[in-house]
């Protein structure tokens, strides 16, 4: 029954050394380099222009490329756009004849579960198909063979086990290191539990003796978890130590503030990391999320499968759709064998005074719960590709469906009757005692969709081969609203990691990598703990993020992904700048012209001596597609010049680097408009700043930024790569030698370097010179 039965890896780390959005490592070994030339300005750029339109010159984003999905996922993809038109009658069938099997096994299940199953465990899992998940382990010969045992008995909470599944890590604790935490742990459980108890009580009751506004959303959302029989109590502390007469370590409850566009909302978390439960826990494994892309890269696995075929077959091929559903109480429905490591404290007013109350399951806050509970979906995600032909994936418990219009809804189908095969057999029987989907959260397919924060477009597959991802109208209202209240009240370091998060994955969503370097102040102030003062940096950031998020048609630029291969060619283009000091006094300048004196410090700076650098920048360009070859030279103004001298560094190459990598596109943005870009450069720093779009350099980063924002408005598509200083045609230029760019047929033009204004001026001016040429031009592929 089996779709796929090849090998089955674990969670690869190869992509991360292959390439990324932009580029992928700086420097590779000559014999792996696109252009092996090492030495001769000449060479290399012959070698680049002649293979300018081979297919691999630009490269695709490793996280896209149909290599570098597992087989399974292939495999599904394949099998779906077999099936034609009869897809969605061949998927119900294999569903059906899935589920019939498992649910034969209910009865042995609950004779398992009768037998073997602790009673704090039954509580959440007494109608868990297990004897269903044992036949499932076998069918797909998965390679956690412990998993069925785990969900009777339950996963250990200190030593997770190695499922074979995720990526291997080396882990922080020896077996003896870990044991020895444990048992110290454990044997001062007593210190610990009056640490937390004061802690709770400190935390519920304000200096006026009033119960806290956090307290109470501790209280109401430990209610709403009793009753629906996924905690046990209230206890008294002595109702726990005959519950767990080894000893109990109790985790202190608190409620996390998340402000939402329709106001702020808490979350509860048990602070696993706090008591040190977290810090005795050894991991060998670790969790790998996909990415919300998840379609795109089923739509070009689709696409490569499809080359070659007729227009008709690849147009239909093409039309995909998707659904998300998602997990009802997650973590909290897996069981744990330790449920004396899942003890909660908290104040109620009421007694008042200290009750106590432990989880059946996992809760939020421990190191192992994202382990344990990651696996059964990774099973199901296996079962769906393998046995219903359907490409799925999982985010945590938010479950990614992908399929053909022919399919109809089959793919959602199957994972439905698949969890409930697995759980209670779709009674709902109140109180749940298995693993179930929650319907109100079910987004079924649609070629327009939206599930992880982010809108998915599919409509513009078919015809113009893309597929575009914005981020919701909730997450950029909730983004906007995290600012103002930083920006009104302060944040501390812990607010600054968690509003860069948001920040971050709400860029995730935009073109190329813009707006990351506006996350630097954030990363400050997380690095540097104490003070909590909104700084001027950061509301330049906040001002800057307004700029793109309000309105009700916001300009951030989206994320579009292609599917299919751009047929022209790429532009190519060299870039270098030559930097060196000149130390000389005023007073043996007043000989010299105004104009060459212009670009020396007075006496009134604040600098030790009033210094000049010399900055040059050079670049070269060539455009395959009808010749275009041109060679330009230029330097920064001075307010530029005295605006990275304040730095005080004892040079500024990098600075002058990244404005040589930015001038290009700023002296010639019709030409770059809606086109792909291969880009060598000779420093690494820069380079790395462009890739990524950051840099703890706020020079680094505010280029970064100008550049990322004019390539999206440009619609622009640049690859960075290495080239050795020894072969940069550019270094020419930049040393105002044109004798042998012009012997290769280059015009020499004027070179219009960004100025001191543009770089120190909002971000989003950016945005919108790029716009002004590349508003009508499609996103390249």
């Amino acid at each position: 029954m089996r779709l796929y039965t090849g090998l089955r890896e674990r969670y690869p780390a190869k992509q991360a050394a292959h390439d990324a959005p932009g580029g992928g490592r700086i420097i590779l070994p000559p014999d792996q380099r696109r252009v092996r030339t090492v030495a001769g300005y000449a060479a290399h750029y012959a070698e680049a222009t002649a293979k300018l339109a081979t297919a691999d010159f630009f490269p695709v984003d490793a996280r896209l490329r149909g290599t570098h999905v597992q087989g399974n996922l292939k495999r599904a993809v394949q099998w779906s756009l077999q099936r034609g038109d009869q897809l969605e009658r061949h998927r119900d069938g294999r569903a059906q004849a899935l589920v019939r099997e498992l649910n034969r096994l209910r009865e042995c299940s609950r004779t398992i579960v009768e037998a073997h199953m602790p009673s704090h465990a039954r509580r959440i899992a007494a109608d868990a198909n297990v004897a269903g998940l044992a036949a499932l382990i076998d069918a797909l010969d998965w390679p956690h063979r412990e998993l069925a045992r785990l969900a009777v008995q339950g996963a250990p909470v200190w030593d997770p086990i190695d499922g074979g599944v995720y990526r291997p890590i080396p882990p922080k604790l020896t077996p003896a290191e870990a044991a020895r935490c444990q048992a110290n742990l454990t044997a001062h459980a007593e210190a610990v539990r009056r640490q937390v108890d004061g802690r709770v009580r400190r935390a519920a009751v304000d200096r006026y003796g009033q119960f806290t506004t956090a307290a109470d959303a501790v209280r109401n959302c430990t209610k709403k978890e009793r009753d629906k029989n996924l905690l046990v109590g209230p206890l008294t502390w002595r109702d726990v130590q005959r519950v767990c007469p080894d000893g109990a370590i109790p985790m202190p409850r608190f409620a996390k503030l998340e402000l939402k566009e329709t106001g702020p909302t808490y979350r509860c978390i048990d602070d696993g990391q706090w008591v040190g439960i977290n810090n005795c826990t050894r991991t060998t494994e670790t969790i790998a999320n996909p990415s919300f892309v998840f379609s795109a890269i089923v739509a070009r696995l689709a696409a490569m499968l499809l080359r070659g075929a007729p227009l008709p077959a690849i147009k239909q091929g093409l039309s995909w759709r998707a659904a998300f559903l998602d997990q009802k109480s997650a973590f909290k429905t897996i069981p744990t064998s330790q449920p004396c490591l899942m003890v909660i404290a908290l104040w109620d007013p009421d007694v008042p005074g200290m009750r106590y109350y432990y989880h059946p399951g996992h809760p939020f806050g421990l190191t192992s719960a994202v382990i344990n509970f990651a696996q059964s979906p990774e099973i199901v995600v296996a079962a769906m590709r393998e046995i219903c032909g359907a490409p799925a994936d999982h985010y945590v418990d938010d479950y990614m469906l992908v399929d053909l219009e022919s399919g109809g809804h089959s793919a959602q189908r199957c994972l439905e009757s698949l969890i409930d095969a697995l759980g209670d057999g779709g009674g709902r029987r109140e109180p749940r005692r298995a693993q179930r989907l929650d319907p109100e959260k079910t987004k079924p397919m649609a070629t327009r969709n939206f599930g992880l924060g982010v809108n998915i477009d599919l409509t513009t597959l078919p015809d113009h081969g893309y597929v575009t991802f914005t981020p919701t109208d909730r997450r950029r209202l909730k983004v906007l609203a995290q600012w103002q209240e930083a920006s009104e009240h302060g944040i501390s370091s812990g607010s600054a990691a968690h509003l860069m998060g948001t920040s971050g994955f709400l860029l995730e969503t935009a073109c190329a990598r813009v707006g990351r370097a506006a996350l630097l102040p954030l990363v400050d102030r997380q690095n540097h703990p104490g003070p909590t003062a909104f700084t001027p940096a950061m509301r330049r950031s906040h001002a800057f993020f307004r700029a793109l998020l309000e309105g009700e048609t916001p300009r951030l630029p989206p994320l579009r992904i292609p599917i299919v291969a751009d047929s022209k060619p790429p532009i190519l283009v060299y870039s270098d700048a030559a930097f060196s000091w000149r130390r000389k006094r005023t007073r043996d300048c007043e000989a010299q012209s105004q104009r060459s004196r212009e670009h020396y410090l007075s006496r009134n700076d604040p600098l030790p001596e009033p210094w000049q650098f010399n900055g040059e920048l050079g670049m070269m360009i060539h455009d395959p597609i009808d010749g275009w070859t041109v060679v330009a030279s230029g330097r920064p103004d001075i307010d530029t010049v005295r605006h990275y001298m304040r730095r005080e560094r004892r040079t500024y190459i990098a600075q002058l680097e990244g404005l040589g990598m930015l001038a290009p596109y700023y002296t010639f943005p019709q030409r770059f408009a809606g086109r792909r870009v291969v880009h060598f450069a000779d420093n690494t720093v820069a380079i790395s700043a462009l890739v990524h779009g950051y840099s703890a350099s706020v020079d680094m980063a505010d280029i970064s930024n100008a550049y990322h924002l004019l390539a999206a408005g440009l619609r622009t598509a640049a690859y960075f790569d290495y080239v050795p200083s020894a072969a940069n045609i550019a270094d020419l230029p930049s040393r105002g030698d044109f004798a042998l760019p012009r012997a290769l047929g280059a015009d020499v033009v004027e070179m219009r370097v960004p100025t001191h204004a543009m770089l120190t001026g909002p971000l989003e001016a950016w945005l919108q010179v790029g716009e002004q040429h590349g508003q009508h031009y499609d996103w390249p592929t």
